[in-house]
């Protein structure tokens, strides 16, 4: 516990998020933990406050700590996220809805956006798309105005309700759209994400992912994948 409350301490000071896996929640993981390391494990509640003490984001899976980790990996600290509400557009209404659902159980927001914004997006977007945050914008909407995608994540950027912008999709991207997303993202000075809307969907082929490391964009696996790297920047 001394070494780990000292290595905490430095990361702190340095800025430096750890991300940490605590078994030993029940009997059989203690057991098991103790079958495995020869270790014992401590209460789980004095390790809950000592990690909230000392900033330790904790994990409860390797998936879960994989996830939490995204943004910090992939991202130069200048688009750590500094705010929590986000600017949400997906190709998937039902990612946008799950995504504002389960938004306060992950202590981030979904907010309105201005009046004026509202204003530019009911000039870009057919009336059947209500031009409020979050934003569906279908694969239909893009092909009858093949800027609409562009305005529309320029607009969420532009409005000063948002910190950050969260681009969904569920097919495979050009490099000109990662492209769009790295330029608005200099010209926002605002965080920008890109998520598959499904864990089990392939958004970028290995040359894209290469040019999005590069480049610092982070790319997140489904809502819950999204929520918790969101949730730990």
């Amino acid at each position: 516990t001394d070494k780990l409350v000292q290595v905490a301490k430095q990361a702190l000071d340095a800025g430096k998020p750890i991300i940490a896996i605590k078994i030993g929640r029940s009997e059989s993981s203690a057991r098991a933990a103790l079958a495995h390391t020869g270790a014992m494990t401590g209460p789980d509640l004095f390790f809950d406050t000592l990690f909230k003490q000392y900033g330790i984001l904790r994990a409860n899976t390797i998936e879960a700590a994989l996830d939490r980790a995204v943004i910090f990996a992939a991202s130069p600290r200048r688009w750590w996220l500094s705010g929590k509400r986000a600017g949400v557009v997906s190709i998937s209404g039902g990612f946008a809805a799950t995504f504002s659902d389960l938004s306060n159980f992950y202590g981030f927001e979904v907010p309105p956006l201005e009046s004026s914004t509202t204003a530019r997006l009911t000039s870009i977007l057919p009336a059947n798309v209500n031009p409020q945050n979050p934003i569906d914008i279908s694969t239909q909407v893009q092909r009858d105005r093949p800027d609409a995608w562009t305005l529309t994540l320029g607009c969420m950027a532009d409005d000063a309700h948002t910190d950050y912008v969260l681009d969904a999709e569920a097919l495979m991207q050009s490099e000109q759209r990662i492209r769009t997303l790295l330029s608005l993202r200099d010209q926002s000075q605002k965080p920008v994400l890109l998520a598959s809307t499904s864990p089990h969907i392939t958004i970028v082929n290995d040359e894209l992912r290469a040019l999005c490391r590069v480049h610092g964009l982070p790319i997140m696996a489904g809502v819950e994948g999204t929520q918790r790297a969101i949730q730990s920047a």
